[in-house]
């Protein structure tokens, strides 16, 4: 009789772990299925050809007199170009692969990263959107 009990707590346990199994692998392939999601949609939405980077910080003067114009360029050209603001202070590895020493700069880079306008300070209107038509409008 013990033999037939222990039998049946072994199959029950037995089951029950492969119930657990399945639903760790289930839950598992959801994630990295969803991850690739994640990754198709971030291709599909980055689809502009070209990205401006603006690099600001803290307590730059520069920048807040910047802010109006680039607000403007964000509203103007945002069907033909993505727009990021970069804190330096926030993203090292980004102000380092751009070489930034001189806030505000900003940087047109195409889709492969190469960088096709810089500046670096402040800039009127007028001619900030020029920078970014001499590149969008090539």
């Amino acid at each position: 009789m013990n033999c037939i009990k222990n039998n049946k707590i072994w199959i029950v346990i037995s089951i029950l772990l492969v119930i657990f199994f399945l639903i760790i692998s289930f839950g598992i392939y959801s994630l990295i299925k969803s991850k690739k999601l994640v990754e198709l949609n971030k291709t599909i939405i980055q689809t502009k050809e070209y990205k401006l980077y603006e690099f600001v910080g803290p307590e730059c003067e520069g920048c807040d007199l910047m802010e109006e114009t680039y607000n403007k360029a964000k509203e103007k050209y945002s069907d033909s170009l993505e727009f990021e603001e970069v804190d330096v202070t926030l993203n090292i590895n980004l102000t380092n692969k751009y070489n930034i020493n001189t806030i505000p700069s900003y940087i047109i880079v195409d889709k492969e990263g190469n960088v096709k306008k810089r500046e670096t300070g402040y800039i009127e209107e007028e001619e900030f959107f020029k920078l970014i038509e001499d590149v969008i409008f090539k």
